[in-house]
């Protein structure tokens, strides 16, 4: 993930600005206890993502098997952080510097999309009190807080009264709603990858935005943070292994980057349709639990599976082949999926988004043994499954898609 921040010019007066608000969070601390898990702030976002939860959790909410807000590192408050998971883009960002949010109110706060905003639980806007944090040494106060060593002020309300309250907004990103937008790029190490992108914004007129002005000028303070997380495009997976990315995943420093997770599975014909199961050529199928025997010659049938679909992208499958490790001459295999296109040999067939399912492809062909002399001793040969799949924007062409007819 990487935050882009822009912060406009700050005009002070001698007299105090009617818009002041004296509830700004910074204002008015709590105590870390008060905020004993990332829930506490974000009571209507669990059910949809609760990886994210347990992550930030764990980072930010514990403390020596304490639960609280605690968000230090090497002894001093944390400037943001953020987390990239299958569903949702994280960030937590520290505004205690920032004197222009003196104006602004926490219904100000929004994301690209303006619908997604406090009240629909996507943003909360935050203080802690700094004295129950567990500094070390007196010369971090000041660092800390922002501000001067007073514990307790006696009126922090008052416009220019320095606080110990350290101040945080944070926010939970859909990453195919709330305006979020999707592109392709290219990493540090020549990977293809798939960008999310969102926006923070504040004020009436965000620097992103095109609201009218007044005679070019405006009262409004804006502060937008622009926020990314970067997931990588190609993955090979196989029937008996996790998913694995294609590329090595990108470096902390310069992107949180992910991959996004996929399910393998052979299918069967069942009687009964359920959540899982899937109807090819007016059959069902279901997927295969423990292990599976497909006689030669009989048709076996696959499915691959985006395990989070989302609406800004999808998936290609570039290339299919079974494997056994026991060759002759160590691993051999048999490609029926190649550059997108189906093996006509094997009558190969493959399916994209089938009954309009996104993130679901299948996949079938005539079930073959290896002629090698290793595997002669053997009644079943133990050969798998693995696939090549690629991940392209929904709204567009996937390179190297099949053209044969």
């Amino acid at each position: 993930m990487k935050i882009a921040l822009a912060i406009p010019a700050y005009a002070a007066a001698g007299a105090v600005d009617p818009a002041h608000n004296r509830s700004r969070p910074k204002l008015n601390p709590q105590s870390p206890s008060r905020y004993p898990s990332l829930a506490t702030l974000f009571p209507e976002q669990v059910r949809h993502d609760p990886a994210l939860f347990s992550m930030v959790d764990k980072k930010l909410f514990t403390h020596q098997g304490k639960r609280g807000f605690y968000p230090v590192k090497n002894n001093r408050a944390i400037g943001d952080d953020f987390f990239c998971t299958q569903d949702s883009m994280f960030l937590i960002h520290k505004t205690s510097d920032y004197d222009a949010f003196n104006t602004i109110d926490y219904t100000d706060f929004a994301l690209s999309d303006s619908s997604c905003n406090v009240t629909s639980n996507n943003l909360a806007w935050f203080a802690v009190n700094a004295p129950d944090l567990q500094w070390e040494g007196e010369d971090d106060w000041p660092v800390n807080t922002s501000g001067s060593e007073v514990v307790a002020p006696v009126d922090c309300s008052k416009e220019g009264t320095s606080c110990n309250g350290i101040e945080y907004v944070a926010a939970i990103i859909p990453l195919d709603s709330c305006g979020t937008s999707a592109r392709m790029d290219v990493n540090d190490d020549g990977a293809d990858i798939v960008v999310f992108e969102n926006q923070i914004r504040n004020g009436a007129y965000s620097t992103s935005g095109n609201s009218d002005t007044h005679n070019g000028i405006t009262t409004d303070a804006v502060v937008d943070f622009t926020v990314k997380c970067s997931y990588l495009a190609s993955y090979e997976m196989t029937s008996d292994h996790m998913t694995e990315a294609g590329m090595l995943r990108d470096t902390l420093d310069s992107n949180a980057g992910d991959i996004f997770d996929f399910d393998v599975n052979f299918l069967a014909p069942t009687d009964t349709a359920g959540a899982n199961t899937i109807e090819i050529d007016g059959k069902i199928y279901a997927p295969v639990t423990g292990d599976h025997s497909v006689q030669v010659g009989e048709t076996a049938i696959a499915s691959i599976r985006l395990t989070t679909p989302n609406k800004l992208i999808k998936m290609q499958v570039d290339g299919c082949r079974m494997k056994n490790l026991g060759g002759d001459n160590g691993i051999i295999s048999y490609d029926f999926i190649t550059n997108n296109c189906p093996d006509v040999f094997t009558s190969a067939k493959l399916i994209q988004d089938p009954n309009n399912v996104e993130g679901l492809a299948v996949v079938s062909w005539t079930m073959f043994e290896f002629v090698d002399e290793s595997l002669k001793a053997y009644q079943v040969q133990n050969n798998f499954l693995e696939c090549d799949v690629k991940i392209c924007l929904r709204d567009g062409d996937c390179p190297g898609a099949c053209t044969q007819s």
